[in-house]
C-alpha cells in the first residue's frame, strides 16, 4: 500500500476536526444542561421527550383551569353568602309584619319598603360579574345580564340552567358556575288546576287545603299531561254514577262509585286534591262515538308534498271499494279516478288491495279503514292539503236523553253497539241496518236538529243525535260504543308556576302595602305563611348550593395536589431522558481535548516530511 503526501494530510486534518466537533458538542451540552440537542442525537429519546412535554403542557393548562375556576368559585360562595343575609333579613321583617296586633299599616308600608330595598341588593348580587366581565349567575349566557328590571319593578330572568364544565385533570370536569334558574329561580312552586271545558259544572275544583297537600298532588301526577274527570252513569243500577280520573295517556289513576242521585253533590280526593262532583246534566252525558264515512275511520295528512303533487296531477281524487259479496270476506280492492273521472294508474296498476281494519296510503293521506262495503266511494281534497281535514261526522253530539231506556239498552246482552248510517239521498237513517225515515227531519234543513234515535227501529233507545242536517254528506256512519258507560268528561290542567326570590319579596311587599281588613285578615295571615315557606325553601336551596360548592373546592385541591404529585413525576421521568450527566461530559470533553492535542503534536512533525528532503 502506497500512503501520499496528500493523504496523509487529509487524514491528519479530517481528524483534528472531529475532535473539534465533538469538543464544540460537548461544549453546547454542557452550557444548555441538555443532554439531546436536536432529534438527530438520539430519535427515539427525542419521541419521548416531545411526548413528556406534551404532558407538562397539559398539566399546566389543568394549573390554570383551576386557578380561573377556584377563583369563580370562591366569588360565588361569597355572593350566596352575603344573598342569603338578605334573605335572613327578610324573613325576620315578615315574622315582624306577622304580628297584626301590634303593627298598623304604615308599620307594614315601612316594612315593605325595607323588603323592597333588600329585594333590589339581592338582585344587584345576582347580576354579579367576575374578573372576565362574565355575569356568573347567566347559566351558559355569561354576557347576558341575568335578572334585568321590567316596567312594574319585577326581575325576569334572561339566562338559562346552563352549567360550564372546565377540564382540571385527564378524565375530570368541574362545574365553574351554577345557574341562576337552579339558584333563585326555582324556590317556590305552586300547583295551578284548572277547568279546560269551563261549561262543564259536573266537577268543581276546591282549593288544596295545606301546601303540603298541594306538593304531593303535584307530585303525583307529574307528566302525566292533562287529566280527565269522568262522570259515568252505571249500567244495571238505575241513577247510580261512578266517577274515573284518567291521565292525558288513558291511564286510570282513580275509579270509584258515588252512588245515587241523593248522594249529590260527592266529595272526591285524590293525592292531596278535592274536588265536588256535583249530578251530570242529563245533556253532558255523552256516549264514545266512533265516525266513519264510507268505510273509512280515520284520515290523517302524512306528507304533504305528496298530497301538493298529487292535486297538481290529479285534483280531487275518488276511492271506489268493491268485495266479494261472501259475508267472511275481509279483503277487498279499491281504484282510484281523478277530477275528470278518468283512472289513476300507479306503478302500472289501476287496482289496489285493502283489508278491513287496516289503513292505506293514498295520495300522501293515511286512511284508516273500517269494513268499506261494495259501492262505497270518498273524495279526497289533496287541494286542500295544508288545511284542517274535513271531518269524518257532522254530528256534533251524542247523548243522553233518557237514563232509563239507555240503560235498558245497554243491559240488553246482545246489543254491544249501535250502527247509525245516514241517507240524505233517500231521507232516511239506517239503524243496524234497517232503515227508517224520523219525523221532522229534512236533510235540506240549515237549522240544528235533534235525533232522538230509535234503537232498535221502533223503540225509542233514549240516545240524541245532534247536527245540522243540510252538513250530512252521503255514507255518513256513526258506531255508538254501549260497552262503555255514557259519561260527562271534565278535563283539566295541571301546571307548575315558579316563583323566583324575588318575586316573593315583590309579593310580600304588595301584600303589606294594602289595608288590612278583618276580611282580608285570613287570607293575609296565609299569604305570610307561605311568604316565611318561601323564604325558608330559598334558604335551604342557598345553604344546599354553598354545600355543594364546598365539596367542589375541595375536590379542586385534591386534583390540584394529584396534578402536582403527576407533574413531578414527568418532571423527573423528562430530565432522566434529556438532562445531561455534567460528569461523564467533561470527562469525555476532556478526552477529546487530549486526542485533538495529540494530533495537532503529531501533524506538526510529520508536516514537512517528503520524498524530496530524503533525497536532500
Amino acid at each position: 500500500m502506497r500512503i501520499a503526501t496528500q493523504q496523509q494530510f487529509i487524514n491528519a486534518v479530517n481528524n483534528m476536526q472531529r475532535s473539534q466537533s465533538e469538543m464544540a458538542r460537548l461544549q453546547e451540552q454542557a452550557s444548555s444542561g441538555k443532554r439531546i440537542q436536536r432529534p438527530s442525537d438520539d430519535p427515539v429519546a427525542s419521541a419521548q421527550i416531545v411526548k413528556l412535554e406534551r404532558e407538562l403542557a397539559q398539566f399546566e393548562k389543568f394549573e390554570l383551569n383551576i386557578d380561573v375556576t377556584q377563583r369563580r368559585l370562591e366569588l360565588q360562595e361569597t355572593i350566596l353568602t352575603d344573598i342569603n343575609t338578605a334573605v335572613d333579613r327578610m324573613r325576620e321583617l315578615t315574622l315582624k309584619a306577622s304580628s297584626t296586633g301590634t303593627l298598623n299599616d304604615s308599620d307594614r308600608k315601612a316594612i315593605a319598603t325595607e323588603i323592597r330595598q333588600m329585594s333590589d341588593y339581592a338582585a344587584s348580587l345576582m347580576n354579579t360579574k367576575d374578573s372576565q366581565g362574565e355575569y356568573i349567575f347567566a347559566g351558559s349566557k355569561g354576557f347576558t345580564q341575568p335578572y334585568q328590571q321590567t316596567g312594574d319593578g319585577r326581575y325576569t330572568y334572561e339566562g338559562d340552567g346552563g352549567q360550564r364544565s372546565i377540564q382540571v385533570s385527564s378524565e375530570l370536569y368541574l362545574p365553574s358556575n351554577d345557574p341562576g334558574e337552579y339558584l333563585f329561580e326555582a324556590v317556590s312552586r305552586e300547583t295551578q288546576v284548572q277547568r279546560l271545558n269551563v261549561e262543564n259544572d259536573t266537577v268543581e275544583l276546591l282549593p288544596f287545603a295545606s301546601r303540603e297537600a298541594e306538593t304531593r298532588f303535584a307530585d303525583a301526577v307529574k307528566n302525566r299531561g292533562d287529566l280527565s274527570f269522568e262522570v259515568y252513569l252505571e249500567p244495571n243500577t238505575p241513577e247510580s254514577y261512578g266517577v274515573r280520573l284518567r291521565d292525558s295517556g288513558g291511564e286510570i289513576l282513580v275509579d270509584q262509585s258515588i252512588g245515587e242521585t241523593t248522594e249529590f253533590p260527592y266529595s272526591f280526593s285524590y293525592e292531596g286534591l278535592n274536588a265536588e262532583i256535583n249530578v251530570p246534566q242529563t245533556q253532558d252525558l255523552t256516549f264514545n262515538a266512533q265516525p266513519e264515512v264510507m268505510g273509512i275511520s280515520e284520515i290523517n295528512l302524512v306528507d304533504q308534498q305528496v298530497a301538493k303533487t298529487f292535486a297538481e296531477l290529479y285534483g280531487d281524487i275518488t276511492l271506489a271499494f268493491s268485495k266479494d259479496p261472501l259475508p267472511a270476506t275481509t279483503t277487498g280492492s279499491y281504484t282510484l279516478t281523478d277530477s275528470d273521472g278518468d283512472p289513476i294508474s300507479l306503478g302500472g296498476q289501476t287496482s289496489f288491495p285493502y283489508t278491513d281494519g287496516q289503513p292505506i296510503t293514498v295520495g300522501g293521506y293515511e286512511l284508516q279503514l273500517d269494513t268499506p262495503a261494495t259501492g262505497q266511494a270518498y273524495t279526497l281534497q289533496p287541494s286542500l292539503a295544508g288545511s284542517p281535514l274535513p271531518p269524518l261526522s257532522n254530528v256534533s253530539a251524542v247523548s243522553l236523553a233518557d237514563s232509563a231506556q239507555v240503560l235498558t239498552l245497554m243491559n240488553n246482552g246482545s246489543v254491544t253497539d249501535v250502527e247509525v248510517e245516514f241517507d240524505p239521498a233517500s231521507g232516511e237513517v239506517l239503524v243496524d241496518g234497517v232503515a227508517y225515515t224520523p219525523a221532522g227531519l229534512n236533510f235540506a234543513d240549515n237549522t240544528e236538529f235533534v235525533l232522538n234515535l230509535e234503537a232498535p227501529v221502533g223503540t225509542p233507545s233514549g240516545i240524541s243525535l245532534t247536527f245540522i242536517p243540510s252538513e250530512i254528506t252521503q255514507g255518513e256512519r256513526l258506531t255508538i260504543d254501549l260497552s262503555n258507560q255514557p259519561q260527562a268528561a271534565t278535563e283539566i290542567r295541571v301546571t307548575d308556576q315558579q316563583k323566583n326570590l324575588l318575586d316573593i319579596a315583590m309579593d310580600l311587599a304588595d301584600l303589606l302595602e294594602q289595608p288590612l281588613t278583618p276580611t282580608t285578615q285570613s287570607e293575609f295571615s296565609e299569604n305570610i305563611a307561605r311568604a316565611l315557606e318561601d323564604f325558608e325553601a330559598a334558604a335551604s336551596r342557598n345553604i344546599e348550593s354553598r354545600t355543594l360548592l364546598g365539596s367542589r373546592l375541595n375536590a379542586l385541591d385534591s386534583v390540584a395536589e394529584s396534578n402536582g404529585d403527576f407533574k413531578l413525576f414527568t418532571k423527573s421521568a423528562l430530565s432522566s431522558i434529556q438532562d445531561l450527566d455534567y460528569a461523564e461530559a467533561l470527562s469525555q470533553f476532556k478526552l477529546t481535548e487530549l486526542g485533538l492535542q495529540a494530533a495537532q503534536a503529531t501533524f506538526s512533525r510529520v508536516q514537512n516530511l517528503s520524498l524530496f528532503d530524503y533525497l536532500r
